[in-house]
């Protein structure tokens, strides 16, 4: 079985996805878990870890303020791997499958 690769979601569907990098494998553990007792059906075990990084991928409903269902990625900057983060990076892509850089997802306006 080979993966596809989503490039965009459908302008249909009610929920857009979120993908995390995290620094630690402790970290993204207990964003997942906490992601499964905030929103009901995301599974605990939805960490991901390949030469890249250690990521998440949850679903969440899309906020009306977004274009449609958006797909989400989504890092903590950091100086060292030692403590918490210091500074958030964002790029998203719409439906129409092109991937942009200026922030949306925390904002709700």
């Amino acid at each position: 079985m080979s993966a596809v690769p989503v490039e965009a979601l459908s302008p249909s569907e009610e929920r857009s996805l979120i993908v995390h990098h995290f620094w630690s494998i402790d970290h993204a553990m207990f964003y997942a878990k906490a992601a499964e007792d905030h929103l009901r059906g995301q599974p605990a075990n939805a960490v991901y870890e390949n030469d890249d990084g250690i990521f998440t991928i949850t679903k969440c409903l899309t906020h009306e303020s977004w274009p449609g269902p958006t797909i989400f990625y989504i890092a903590d900057s950091f100086e060292d791997d030692t403590g918490p983060g210091l500074g958030y990076w964002e790029k998203w892509v719409g439906c129409d499958g092109k991937l942009r850089s200026h922030e949306i997802f925390y904002e709700t306006d």
